[in-house]
């Protein structure tokens, strides 16, 4: 639950596992920018403890640990 403006709201984030060519990364008009960071610096980068969680979890399963 996230409180905002007073109000609770239920909040519910999705994150996706890949594979991709850094070279043939295209930006949406969305956006302006984009950063490949090596997975030292994305510990640095990442702003919440538990983003960092999800990112060492996911990092575990792409090295094939439980």
């Amino acid at each position: 639950t996230v409180v905002k403006k007073g109000l609770a709201c239920e909040k519910e984030a999705v994150y996706f596992l890949c594979r991709f060519d850094p070279e043939q990364v295209r930006l949406s008009h969305e956006h302006t920018e984009a950063h490949l960071a090596s997975i030292e610096e994305v510990e640095t980068l990442i702003p919440h403890e538990g983003m960092r969680e999800v990112f060492r979890k996911a990092l575990a399963r792409v090295a094939g640990r439980p």
